[in-house]
């Protein structure tokens, strides 16, 4: 049996829901669109946390995203060996607008990086 997720706050919801009972988000919108247009890889991950992280960080600048995970349904969680355990997906339409959010949110870590490593 097939399970589904809201993509706004990835709580289970019924198949033929059209809102989520949890947040209210527009399921068939969503639905709509991923339809419509292609998903593209922007990032690859060694481990959840981190594409979870980059995730929420891209839903805060308005920018809806997806994790793909290739651990065999759960039958290997720590998935031996490899670099694309788990890949960010966006829609097409917005993968530019993503690549600049995440470059910056780059940039800006390396940047505090070097600041502490100065003190």
């Amino acid at each position: 049996m097939d399970e589904f997720y809201c993509s706004n706050c990835e709580n289970q919801v019924k198949e033929d829901d059209q809102r989520c009972a949890f947040c209210g988000a527009n399921l068939e919108e969503t639905i709509k669109d991923v339809d419509e247009q292609t998903l593209v890889a922007i990032k690859n991950y060694i481990n959840y946390v981190d594409a979870e992280i980059e995730q929420q960080f891209l839903l805060q600048c308005g920018i809806e995203s997806f994790i793909s995970k290739d651990d065999a349904g759960g039958m290997y969680p720590h998935h031996f060996g490899g670099i694309n355990n788990y890949r960010l997906l966006v829609l097409e339409s917005n993968l530019d607008e993503a690549l600049k959010v995440l470059h910056a949110s780059e940039s800006n870590e390396n940047s505090l990086e070097s600041e502490n490593e100065a003190e």
